[in-house]
């Protein structure tokens, strides 16, 4: 598995956050497993909205993010298939909430990865 990211900042309150992971096996047949290619515009460290799509499933994936304090953060999210998929399912939502406690970790922007 590759995973990498980043955080383009075009203001103190504009930010782009584009990520991708690739699964990738060597046994048998070389072969992808899974690519998603990601991407989140935050705007003034409060409202995060972004999509997803996952290449081997054909999946996009809508995002919408609320930074209410340091500690709470809730959103939604629905997944589309837009391939093969399409004959089985018509699309899921997604509902969350994450809390951080007060504890410590040295990174350099903790809350973006």
């Amino acid at each position: 598995m590759f995973t990498a990211g980043g955080l383009i900042s075009f203001s103190q309150d504009f930010r782009f956050k584009p990520s991708v992971l690739l699964d990738y096996s060597f046994r048998n047949s070389a072969h992808i497993n899974q690519l998603d290619i990601n991407g989140n515009f935050i705007i003034a460290d409060v409202l995060w909205l972004g999509g997803s799509y996952r290449t081997t499933e054909q999946v996009a994936v809508g995002i919408l993010q609320v930074q209410a304090t340091p500690q709470l953060m809730f959103g939604v999210s629905y997944d589309y298939p837009a391939g093969r998929m399409t004959t089985y399912s018509k699309g899921s939502g997604e509902v969350f909430l994450r809390y951080e406690f007060g504890s410590k970790i040295s990174a350099a922007n903790p809350r973006y990865f």
